[in-house]
C-alpha cells in the first residue's frame, strides 16, 4: 500500500477502503460513489459466516429477510471506518482536495 508514496486512495472499493485505511500507518481513503457494491462497509468486528457466504447460498438456506434486514441497518449506521471519508463524484473530490490545500495541506492520517 506504501509504496506508491501516494498521499490518498481514490477508490470505489469498499473493500480497498477498508484495506488501505487500516493498513500501518494508514492511508487516507475517498471511497468514491455510491454504488450498490460499495454502500456498506462491513465493520471486521461483525463479520460472520452469513456474510461470507454467497447470494446462491442465502437463497438456499433461506436466509434472504435476515441478510435484507443486516443491509437495511446497516446502510442505516452508514459506518465508516477512520481515515475513510465518502465523496459522490468527482466534483465532490475536487472540492475535497480544495479544502485540504486550503488548510495547508495537513496529514491526511
Amino acid at each position: 500500500m506504501h509504496r506508491t508514496n501516494a498521499l490518498l486512495l481514490i477508490d470505489d472499493s469498499a473493500e480497498n477502503a477498508l484495506e488501505a485505511s487500516s493498513a500501518s500507518p494508514p492511508v487516507k481513503v475517498l471511497l468514491f460513489g455510491r454504488y450498490p457494491w460499495n454502500e456498506v462497509l462491513l465493520r471486521p468486528e461483525e463479520a460472520d459466516e452469513v456474510d461470507g457466504m454467497k447470494y446462491v447460498d442465502w437463497l438456499e438456506k433461506g436466509l434472504m429477510g435476515e441478510v435484507e434486514a443486516r443491509r437495511t441497518r446497516r446502510l442505516q449506521e452508514g459506518w465508516l471506518p477512520d481515515h475513510v471519508e465518502r465523496v459522490g463524484d468527482w466534483d465532490e473530490v475536487v472540492a475535497w482536495l480544495e479544502r485540504w490545500e486550503e488548510a495547508g495541506r495537513p496529514a491526511l492520517v
